[in-house]
């Protein structure tokens, strides 16, 4: 389990992560596509972040950490259902990423419900998500990094991409552009 003051960071980080998302451009409050686009995203994040465990730098590791960490934050958001963040077991660096991939799914098959209109499964979402934050904590030791630090770092990309006013669609475009004339890279 994260130190003491995780929780006061913890939702510093969701509050941060709400402000600067911009959500109402993909869909409006209460619109199940929300919920939709951050399980795809969670799903997304959470296999980048296993890449970057196995055949990514340390920089890279974090911040994919990081960009896992936002989605559950907002899906947290989004939902009202909260992960627990308890100790995770020693499964190691393998049994983390399995657990990680296994978890992401499991909230997206949770969410999959509101989106096709039927209710949403709040308790299984629970564990889900907390499933989530269980693996998380695995890797960012093996990443020797804190679940902290990966925060930042995903504040800090996140700033330095889209600056002050928070995330963009069009910014977001501006940048796909840019990977397909070869300008960048990484797709994350």
């Amino acid at each position: 389990m994260p130190n003491e003051n995780f929780a006061a960071a913890w939702e510093a980080f969701r509050a941060q992560a709400v402000a600067r998302s911009r959500l109402n451009r993909i869909a409006p409050p209460g619109n199940p596509s929300r919920l939709g686009y951050l399980a795809l995203g969670l799903c997304g994040e959470a296999g980048e972040a296993v890449w970057a465990m196995t055949e990514g730098t340390p920089a890279e590791r974090v911040s994919e950490l990081g960009d896992v960490l936002w989605y559950l934050a907002m899906t947290e958001v989004e939902s009202g259902v909260a992960a627990e963040w308890v100790s995770p077991p020693r499964s190691g660096f393998s049994g983390s990423t399995w657990r990680l991939m296994h978890a992401a799914c499991a909230a997206a098959e949770c969410i999959k419900r509101p989106v096709q209109g039927r209710e949403l499964h709040k308790d299984a979402l629970r564990l889900a998500l907390t499933g989530v934050a269980s693996a998380l904590q695995s890797m960012a030791r093996a990443a020797r990094c804190t679940i902290e630090e990966a925060m930042a770092a995903n504040v800090e990309k996140n700033h330095t991409r889209f600056g002050a006013e928070g995330f963009s669609i069009e910014r977001q475009r501006e940048m796909d552009a840019a990977r397909a004339r070869g300008e960048v890279s990484h797709v994350g």
